[in-house]
């Protein structure tokens, strides 16, 4: 697999790992948010239902005292309407009425109508008002009923919060076990999908409120933006990525173009003096080092011109690159000169003969024939000499007394 491929593969893996982990991300902090919001409606929920419940409470409280007050006396109706004028419940409580144990009813005001006492809650239809009755039983006096108007009793309850707040919301009312549910308020565009629901019991009747979130829980719209800065977040870690995968490669390309020969890919002059300097240093093993000129060059360059012997170079290149172990080092010091580091001394005559006679081979170069050899010198390392110099003047004078031989033979 080539690098481009394998650095695509990276990028798109790290993408897609981020793309994964981000939607995670936003989907728990979003879900954190909206419970957070749902616990606050039901917290809020509760808070009005307590406030009808208080609301009720401080009837029945009324009630007591003014059973207190007036139990040793005979009830009359004008103390009947001076209970009546002497309470103020506001405009939630539109009559209150009583059935006495002897028998008798009154109402306050007095022109009101009865309603029927058999449930705790009982829905009646007064022009367009919703009305309620709440019974209560006085020990001495009767029974009491309330008629209470819905509507007044949620504006005197501040119900009208929800609304400001965000919320749309079904009030209902179970008034007995069993009993069927009595919706008694519910916003426009109320749905049964998702609300948040509390429930209260007053009396035996079982109170419920359910709420909603104007639109949705959740902002879609911070949604969505928390969803495109996740995404652009994953392109630019992405883009990062690639980056520094590009860069890393350029490094690597000029580190190893600053360390081989620009024309045949052997080792420089810096690879040579780092892998001398290192196989310097110890004595325990020795190496052979081996200085390589090759022949006619310069009249093959000059018959054929510079590219045949670009060419030349290249090809001789690969051929001594052939003939050389994982560990021996290759390197081109100048034109035609090439130096070799063997790792091992075992056989090295050997080696230096393959080299010989693989460069003896003719080379095809466009067409053209062309013949050379290779003039080498070497020296072994330590018995030869124990630094660069040493090994460097055995080497190049062994490396010419070979091209005086060939010369005087006509090779």
């Amino acid at each position: 697999m080539s690098k481009r491929k394998i650095h695509r593969a990276v990028v798109f893996t790290v993408f897609f790992v981020m793309l994964f982990y981000s939607s995670i991300f936003v989907f728990s902090l979003n879900n954190q948010s909206y419970q957070e919001k749902k616990k606050e409606a039901y917290l809020i929920a509760s808070s009005q239902l307590i406030t009808i419940e208080n609301e009720f409470i401080g009837y029945m409280h009324a009630y007591e005292v003014l059973e207190g007050l007036y139990a040793h006396q005979v009830l009359t109706k004008e103390i009947w309407l001076e209970i009546g004028k002497s309470l103020d419940f506001g405009k939630a409580v539109k009559s209150l009425e009583l059935d006495t144990k002897n028998g008798e009813h009154y109402a306050y005001p007095q022109e009101s109508t009865q309603i029927p006492s058999e449930n705790i809650f009982q829905p009646y239809k007064i022009v367009s008002n919703q009305l309620i009755t709440f019974h209560y039983d006085l020990a001495n006096l009767g029974k009491l009923s309330l008629v209470v108007d819905v509507q007044e009793l949620l504006q005197e309850t501040d119900f009208i919060l929800l609304t400001q707040l965000g919320y749309i919301h079904s009030l209902s009312v179970i008034p007995l076990p069993g009993d069927a549910e009595m919706i008694l308020s519910q916003s426009r565009g109320f749905s049964s999908k998702d609300p948040v629901i509390s429930t209260i019991t007053i009396g035996e009747a079982t109170w419920q409120l359910s709420i909603q979130k104007t639109g949705y829980w959740l902002d879609r719209k911070h949604l969505v933006i928390d969803s495109l800065i996740a995404l652009v977040l994953c392109v630019l870690t992405a883009l990062v990525v690639s980056f520094v995968l590009q860069l890393t490669d350029q490094k690597m390309v000029l580190n190893e173009r600053s360390c081989k020969d620009y024309l045949t890919g052997a080792g420089n002059r810096r690879v040579l003096d780092a892998q001398l300097a290192l196989r310097l240093r110890s004595t325990e093993k020795g190496f052979v080092y081996c200085y390589m000129d090759m022949d006619r060059f310069k009249s093959i360059n000059d018959q054929y011109g510079h590219l045949m012997g670009d060419l030349l170079l290249q090809q001789s290149a690969k051929r001594i690159s052939s003939c050389l172990g994982k560990k021996d080092v290759l390197c081109r010091v100048g034109g035609d000169e090439f130096i070799v580091i063997l790792d091992s001394k075992e056989s090295y005559l050997m080696q230096i003969s393959q080299i010989q006679e693989t460069m003896k081979e003719p080379f095809i170069l466009d067409g053209i024939t062309i013949y050379t050899s290779l003039s080498i010198g070497w020296a072994l390392f330590p018995e030869d000499g124990k630094d660069l110099s040493s090994l460097t003047v055995q080497a190049d004078q062994l490396m010419y007394l070979m091209k005086e031989e060939k010369h005087k033979k006509g090779v």
